[in-house]
């Protein structure tokens, strides 16, 4: 019961202009064609190339859970309450209304666009995760890089699903998360009709966007049981009132805080990072009008502090997250907590 509600810490972002969504389980694989400019997530269609859709978000998803080997690896539990955090995320990022709907057109922008990275940065590079387990010569992709060095450390260390799920999570909202906030200055088809011509311009009107993105630390925190729940059902906890232990935990404002302390350090850093970055240069563009989270970061002379500290950050985050409940509880053993607000949590034999 250590490890009650945390694993919900997941999942980030998201946010777009009012959309319909279609609520039943997305399904089916899109095919794509060659598009110049930057689509709007909650109207995409399936042959856009810009980014994914809701319906490719949960294919992808899937698809990785699916890869011969990653279930049984132990690595596909955060993948797993991922998967159901993005349905929950875009439900809510294509309503007519809430938190997590942006208020502007260059927020809606920003806000499909860091979704994107990060989700395709997560499910390609912890593809690429995967097989460097039987091959050292796989290259990952640098934005998912210090997750699968977590995962491999995870995996040799014997660290419990929930721990490595918890871990990831950390790494997912701070190293991850930097570098494709890094990377939205430098993506020119973002920028188009507005007035945002150069770089520190770009830069400057994202905290435009930094409304949109406090949202989701409110989002995450209320989500707690969608994790919950899912972690039931894949079997990788055994607590049979589990989810009810993370309702609990969704009336205390702790796990918000806790995205936040997070999150915030996760922003700054990473428009600190997109200024190290010549205008043409950054690694995920490398002058193109959108991104590829395939590409490797160059060999550096020196690396850029900036990048040095957002690594820095992720480790600094898996401590806060890979055992957060302390935290949650005031110091109180969960178990206890759950206890005292009438629930019970007895484990399975």
């Amino acid at each position: 019961m250590k490890l009650l509600i945390s694993l919900a810490m997941i999942a980030s972002l998201g946010g777009c202009k009012p959309r319909s969504f279609n609520s039943s389980e997305p399904s089916g694989v899109s095919s794509s064609t060659k598009q110049t400019t930057f689509a709007d997530f909650c109207a995409a269609s399936e042959n856009n190339t810009t980014l994914w859709n809701a319906q490719q978000v949960q294919q992808e998803i899937t698809k990785l859970i699916g890869l011969p080997g990653y279930k049984s690896s132990g690595l596909s539990a955060y993948a797993e309450a991922y998967r159901a955090m993005t349905f929950e995320r875009d439900k809510s990022r294509c309503a007519e209304s809430g938190a997590i709907v942006p208020k502007s057109e260059i927020s809606r922008r920003l806000n499909d666009a860091l979704a994107d990275l990060m989700t395709k940065g997560f499910v390609l590079s912890q593809s690429a995760c995967l097989t460097s387990l039987a091959s050292s010569k796989t290259k990952i992709p640098d934005i998912g890089a210090q997750l699968c060095a977590l995962s491999k450390q995870a995996l040799a260390e014997r660290w419990t699903a929930l721990e490595l799920a918890m871990g990831s999570t950390a790494l997912y909202l701070s190293s991850l998360m930097g570098i494709s906030l890094s990377a939205l200055p430098h993506v020119d088809a973002l920028w188009e009709n507005t007035p945002h011509r150069n770089l520190e311009q770009r830069i400057e009107a994202m905290q435009e966007f930094k409304p949109t993105y406090d949202a989701f630390n409110l989002f995450l925190s209320k989500n707690l049981h969608t994790v919950a729940r899912v972690l039931l059902k894949e079997k990788r906890i055994n607590c049979k009132l589990f989810e009810a232990a993370a309702r609990a935990a969704e009336i205390t404002r702790a796990p918000e805080h806790i995205f936040k302390e997070i999150r915030d350090v996760t922003f700054e850093l990473g428009l600190e990072l997109s200024r190290s970055w010549p205008k043409g240069l950054h690694p995920l563009t490398a002058g193109e009008p959108t991104w590829n989270v395939e590409r490797q970061f160059g060999s550096f002379a020196k690396e850029p502090n900036a990048l040095v500290k957002l690594r820095e950050h992720g480790a600094r985050s898996v401590g806060i997250l890979k055992h957060p409940l302390l935290k949650v509880f005031d110091g109180k053993d969960a178990a206890t907590f759950v206890t005292f607000e009438g629930l019970t949590c007895e484990m399975q034999k």
